[in-house]
């Protein structure tokens, strides 16, 4: 039940993340010469980051302990470490733009 919950929540948080930073990089595309949104921009990584840092160490803690669900706990992982090359590819395009 809460291998469950871990796997719903950081869904969630992958999910949650990925619309909280294209909505960021969609209205930073807006105003391109606005210092405030990268400064909110920057931030925001920073805290997502860390929050998703720490299920993603929760989430291989889980794998380890319960193998008999390691499938899901992956496809948790991939979920979440998607949100990486997303990241990077939003920063390059503001920076060439």
């Amino acid at each position: 039940m809460q291998q469950e919950k871990l796997i719903q929540v950081s869904r969630m948080t992958a999910l949650i993340s990925f619309i909280i930073g294209t909505l960021l990089f969609l209205i930073q595309l807006l105003f391109l010469n606005s210092v405030e949104l990268w400064i909110v921009g920057f931030v925001y990584v920073g805290i997502a980051t860390l929050i998703n840092i720490i299920f993603v160490v929760a989430l291989f803690m889980e794998m380890f302990l319960r193998p008999y669900i390691a499938e899901e706990l992956m496809i948790s992982l991939a979920i979440m470490l998607l949100n990486i090359p997303v990241v990077v590819l939003y920063i390059l395009i503001l920076i060439n733009n």
